[in-house]
């Protein structure tokens, strides 16, 4: 399965927004009077600091400002530039409880909105790790919320609590929510999709699942959430059976994914398009998967025994007995021969697998060739060997059986 998991993937606050309302400090009566003031020439002196992004310089200014000053106007403004410089330098645990402060206070500065503060404290305390806490917050201040800017970015959090904590029912139910706030972004919209439908997933509804997932292409998001979701769509259409829409979905994805990902879906499309009879493109998925992956490590000595001849990665030795059983359904049995020789070193059930093909296919195979068909049909395949899955695929893959043509017209 690709990677969707992450800390980066469900803590979903992905801007913070670190301003301080101060007003402008030019040649004016309002700077005369900070001249006159040492209180407000500290809380401008720290404000600068701020947004100089001198944030060490900022934090000591604002929090002796705090200590001299507990009833100037300017208090309020102080304890927030304290709690932002604090998230600036990551330490979310300093800065909750200025936070939290803030939105207890019956009478709040008019520059500070109430709702930022809640997203604000919610991060702290999500970076903290205190999640329950954090889902706490946000769902008793909703209504605090509702209506306004941050109102979708909470209940986007709140579903990607849930997420982290795989509860599936929690995270449909509040996707649902996200999905219908009016003013919740292109990527908060994909992002709830996307969550709905891998809860879906996870619970085993598969067409759910796919409607869910199949919204996000419409949206203006961000790539990474449409190339998410084509995968993802790949494993449902698979488990449906409707390998054609599996395949659309998996050839869509493929050209954006690098590295492990990237050769996972690339050995899905070979998958799905050998259970769809497409042998040469199969062929060339496994081919370009064996190419990006393999590098000749299937011959060295297995970590897990150190014996040689046990293939070291069982995905790797998987395509090489499906590139081969492509071969014999082109019928280019010499090379077919060749790939279960090498595979045949292997002392599981991949070798075993690749003994019988060897024997069953290729050697007959090659006399039928010889002999112009004299021989008569080639034998059908062992009832085993005829799974999609064979050798050990991942438990998301598509489970099932897959003939020939030339076996079916063998067995009828």
């Amino acid at each position: 399965m690709i990677r969707i998991h992450g800390r980066a993937g469900y803590l979903t606050l992905l801007i913070v927004l670190l301003s301080i309302s101060t007003p402008a400090i030019t040649q004016s009566s309002t700077q005369d009077k900070a001249g006159d003031d040492p209180a407000l020439r500290q809380f401008y002196v720290a404000s600068g600091a701020y947004n100089r992004k001198l944030y060490p310089v900022a934090i000591g200014q604002f929090t002796e400002f705090i200590g001299k000053y507990r009833d100037h106007p300017r208090i309020d403004r102080a304890r927030y530039g304290l709690g932002l410089s604090l998230v600036a330098l990551k330490q979310f645990k300093k800065a909750a409880p200025h936070f939290d402060l803030l939105i207890r206070k019956g009478k709040l500065d008019q520059t500070i909105d109430r709702g930022r503060l809640v997203i604000l404290y919610g991060q702290c305390l999500l970076f903290d790790g205190r999640k329950d806490e954090a889902k706490k917050l946000l769902v008793a201040r909703l209504k605090t919320l509702a209506g306004g800017p941050f109102e979708a970015s909470a209940i986007a959090t709140i579903t990607s609590i849930a997420y982290g904590k795989k509860d599936w029912d929690e995270v449909i139910k509040w996707a649902d929510r996200t999905a219908a706030v009016s003013a919740a972004t292109a990527d908060q919209k994909a992002r709830a999709y996307f969550q709905r439908g891998y809860a879906h997933y996870r619970k085993g509804d598969h067409k759910l699942a796919a409607a869910s997932l199949e919204r996000i292409s419409s949206l203006g998001c961000l790539d990474a959430w449409k190339v998410r979701s084509l995968y993802l769509l790949g494993e449902c259409y698979g488990v449906l059976k409707d390998h054609a829409k599996a395949e659309a979905a998996y050839a869509k994805a493929v050209p954006a994914l690098n590295g492990a990902d990237g050769a996972e879906a690339r050995y899905r499309l070979g998958l799905t398009r050998f259970i769809l009879e497409k042998y040469v493109e199969a062929l060339a998925d496994f081919q370009t998967y064996l190419g990006t992956t393999a590098k000749g490590r299937g011959n060295k000595k297995s970590k897990r025994s150190g014996k040689p001849g046990e293939m070291q990665a069982p995905r790797l030795a998987q395509a090489r007995l499906y590139a081969g059983r492509c071969l014999i359904e082109i019928e280019e049995y010499d090379k077919a021969r060749n790939q279960f020789r090498v595979l045949m070193q292997d002392k599981g059930d991949i070798g075993a697998h690749a003994h019988l093909w060897h024997a069953s296919r290729t050697v007959a195979g090659t006399r039928r060739n010889t002999a112009h068909g004299s021989l008569g049909p080639t034998p059908a395949r062992p009832a085993s060997l005829c799974s999609a899955t064979t050798g050990g695929a991942s438990s998301t893959t598509r489970r099932g059986t897959t003939r020939s043509p030339r076996a079916r017209r063998s067995s009828g």
